[in-house]
């Protein structure tokens, strides 16, 4: 592949994505409740030909037919995720040849994670996991986690990915009119969690038209150092005779990828509704605009999925205390149970606590398994930022994993202490 790394393309020009997938299929013989996804088993030459059409607008990264290729979504098709996966990519990595790069699409799994749902953190870990290794094997040149609203979920699909392929990572996340998720899920909560786990580039796509979109994606170019996307909707959708339509022109929706790219944007493409002519216009009209500088220097944040906070040496964090000084909390401990932790944590924030302290280093407990459970039973109860201790990097690491956002560490400043706070995008206090 003579192509460069896409890492090293976002440093010099702007790159352009494609644009919708599913309204394509739809004008193609798509009926209504059919997976798109399994078109690139059942209608491949029809896959082909609109990969082929965007390229021809200008598209210099093209995305796989996979955004609902996952276990769930896929139950009632009788095909597996590898088998689409594979699939879907392999044609979009023979459309594209040298001239684009290909991005394996991963969506949202369709079912809520806890505590808002039943999914687990580590089943949807597994399902995305399966999504990125074959991407990878049949060819992707990076992973977009996209239309993404709930901060957990974008943590498992980030780590899914990183963790099991070198695939670069794109996240975007889907926004309401507020410029919050329909979880509420912040914009900066999410600028802090991608920036921290090694994500390349972020952005906004779908729920909104471009016009809509314009000021919260301006927003989120100063919440961030990473270039940003910006993926609107080909304005808002009607119904007309049954039949939907966005109101949306290309003129107008190439109008409005130019003022974002005037404004920070580095990567522009388009969701729902847009067509090849969409991304032949915005490409028309920002094509050799200069690369907006990236250079902005943020001090620590932490988050959680509502919100991001600062973090420095004037941070007011609750509950520092050793914990084999609280009686009751070390008998708690001992019963692998968070209630008085809860408690503290709930206390806390009611008397203006900004960050809240689990330390687990307690001696004869089953710590990897009691700070599972503290971060997991404090985070549904408590909407504080953590920040973590423990006797042993794996207690550590357990906690971190479960975090809802990013947390803070206070740590022995040793190798391995250090390489699970690094890992999940820790900030880190030596102790």
């Amino acid at each position: 592949m003579n192509r460069p790394p896409i890492t090293e393309v976002l440093k010099e020009r702007l790159l352009y994505f494609d644009g919708a997938m599913g309204t394509m299929v739809q004008k193609r013989g798509l009926e209504a409740g059919e997976a798109p996804e399994v078109f690139s088993l059942s209608h491949p030459d029809v896959i082909t030909d609109i990969h082929k059409r965007y390229l021809d607008a200008g598209a210099n990264i093209i995305t796989a037919n996979t955004f609902g290729a996952n276990a769930h979504k896929l139950a009632s098709t009788g095909l597996t995720p590898d088998e689409v996966v594979a699939a879907s990519v392999t044609l979009a990595r023979k459309a594209a040849g040298e001239r684009a790069y290909v991005a394996l699409d991963i969506g949202p799994i369709g079912e809520l994670l806890e505590p808002m749902g039943t999914l687990s953190f580590e089943e949807a870990y597994e399902q995305f996991k399966e999504q990125a290794i074959a991407g990878e094997r049949s060819g992707a040149d990076l992973a977009l986690i996209e239309t993404m609203s709930d901060l957990y979920e974008i943590k498992a699909a980030v780590l899914a990915v990183k963790e099991n392929t070198k695939l670069p990572v794109f996240a975007t996340l889907t926004v309401e009119e507020n410029g919050r998720t329909f979880t509420g899920c912040d914009m900066e909560a999410f600028a802090v969690l991608a920036e921290s786990l090694g994500v390349c580039a972020i952005g906004l796509n779908c729920s909104l038209g471009p016009v809509q979109m314009l000021p919260h994606v301006k927003r989120l170019t100063g919440l961030t150092s990473l270039p940003v996307i910006f993926q609107p909707n080909a304005g808002l959708p009607h119904v007309i005779n049954g039949t939907v339509s966005y109101d949306i022109t290309p003129e107008q929706f190439g109008t409005c990828q130019h003022e974002a790219a005037t404004a920070g944007v580095s990567i522009i493409g388009g969701c729902c509704g847009t067509t090849p002519d969409y991304i032949a216009e915005a490409v028309r009209q920002t094509d050799g605009l200069p690369m907006p500088k990236r250079s902005k220097d943020f001090s620590p944040r932490l988050c959680v999925p509502t919100a991001a906070v600062p973090f420095s040496e004037k941070t007011v964090i609750a509950n520092l205390e050793d914990p084999n000084k609280n009686e009751t909390l070390k008998e708690c401990y001992h019963c692998n149970d968070a209630s008085e932790l809860i408690n503290l944590a709930l206390d806390a924030a009611d008397e203006g606590a900004e960050v809240f302290c689990i330390n687990t280093a307690v001696p004869g407990i089953d710590e990897i398994s009691m700070m599972e459970t503290a971060v997991k039973e404090v985070q549904t109860l408590c909407r504080l930022p953590l920040l973590l201790s423990a006797s042993s990097p794996e207690a550590l690491e357990a906690g971190l994993r479960c975090v809802n956002g990013r947390a803070a560490v206070s740590i022995p400043n040793r190798e391995d202490f250090c390489a699970v706070a690094k890992k999940y995008g820790a900030v880190i206090q030596y102790r």
